[in-house]
């Protein structure tokens, strides 16, 4: 372990690890959680899809399996995606070393520092989240009877899942194994997400601080100090300033394009499914809010509120990734760049019309992710929310 991964990733490793997708460790272990996980996710989706065997299907039955079945199968998918793409994964974390041997200033250390810190604070939160998530799931299931241990009444209340499944046994008898294994599910799926979800928001901080210094070294070869006198030089030390910017505004680039190269078809299908499933678990709290059903509320709200948070980091993250690229077309044009040598005009003129055009990240080649891209999908799964509740209330 090197003392940058120890000092700033070392939480990204450990979640990595558990999920199995840590790029650096043995490929065995590796394999063996792999299939430990996809065997609990698979389980847990036939249990869910068993319910059509016993139960009549109707549009409530089908919207409410489908609300859980559809998230784990964005997990298997997410999974799977990332796993297979282990060695790129592997690429961009040596990436994020060796930008770290490079940049010698101090301030651009300290923007680095900076970026990475974001990104373990981003990571801390979402644990918190998920322990917070887990403890709802936990204490809506136990609620019977921790009221029967509290004021217990002639009978014991009836216990059962608000997570439908079918397993063919008594539920009551075996109802802790049943919420063991309700339990290890979702606490590997979300910590699967989290694992996968704050390892990219890692990459995208380290690319914003990548631009960042790129700005920082244009305009700091363009300060008043350094052109409000001239000679051959200080022409040379301003034009290498320049050409050190580029150099690693160019990097900046490759390396953001590397985060999502190779998983590209398999995010455009995670968000398209993702948006689906937010609008049937939209439904589903509605549904929950209008029986006063309490304790499937919160297991519905966990879901929701999952991926909101998740739909709405992605959004931002291809954000900020473009507007700290644009942020170097901005400093480069507020600079004195008119005030500089001739060489020096020609090299901020190349920054310009390079930065000029907008840089994204584009799924399927029509959906763009930026905020106002979190504002589209959030729009169509309320409109499908509400198509579902005209349909149903028929």
């Amino acid at each position: 372990m090197t003392v940058l991964e120890s000092q700033y990733y070392n939480i990204n490793r450990i979640t990595l690890l558990i999920c199995g997708l840590w790029p650096y460790q043995s490929t065995k272990f590796r394999y063996v959680r792999a299939i430990f996980i996809l065997g609990v996710f698979v389980t847990f989706v036939i249990y869910q899809l068993t319910t059509f065997i016993v139960a009549e299907c109707t549009i409530n039955l089908v919207t409410k399996v489908l609300s859980i079945v559809l998230p784990m199968f964005v997990c298997i998918l997410k999974h799977g995606a990332f796993f297979y793409n282990n060695q790129k994964m592997r690429h961009l974390t040596n990436l994020m070393w060796y930008h770290w041997t490079i940049i010698q200033d101090e301030q651009e250390v300290a923007i680095l520092e900076k970026y990475t810190k974001f990104s373990k604070r981003f990571t801390i939160y979402m644990l918190h989240f998920f322990v917070l998530g887990m403890f709802i799931l936990i204490i809506g299931h136990m609620l019977p009877i921790i009221l029967d241990v509290i004021e217990p009444l002639n009978s014991s209340r009836p216990r059962h899942f608000y997570i439908l499944m079918e397993c063919f046994i008594d539920e009551e008898k075996y109802f802790f194994w049943l919420l063991l294994h309700t339990i290890v599910t979702i606490s590997t799926a979300l910590m699967m997400i989290i694992s996968v979800g704050t390892m990219l928001m890692s990459y995208t901080f380290h690319a914003c601080a990548m631009f960042k210094i790129a700005s920082y070294r244009i305009g700091d070869a363009m300060t008043e100090t350094s052109v409000e006198t001239s000679s051959l030089q200080k022409d040379c030390a301003i034009c290498q300033k320049i050409i050190n910017g580029v150099r690693i505004h160019r990097k900046a680039i490759e390396f953001a394009n590397l985060i999502v190269s190779d998983v590209r078809k398999p995010l455009f299908v995670m968000l398209s499914v993702g948006m689906i499933s937010l609008a049937l678990n939209l439904f589903q709290v509605f549904a929950a809010l209008s029986a006063n059903n309490i304790n499937e509320l919160f297991t519905t709200f966990i879901f929701v509120t999952t991926q909101i948070c998740y739909l709405y980091a992605g959004n931002y993250a291809g954000q900020i990734i473009t507007d700290h690229y644009s942020k170097v077309f901005n400093t480069t044009y507020d600079s004195r760049w008119y005030t500089a040598p001739l060489r020096a005009q020609r090299l901020l003129l190349f920054i310009m019309q390079r930065t000029s055009k907008n840089f994204s990240f584009v799924l399927g080649g029509i959906f763009v992710i930026s905020l106002k891209g979190f504002s589209t999908v959030a729009s169509m799964s309320i409109s499908y929310f509400t198509v579902i509740y005209s349909i149903i209330s028929r």
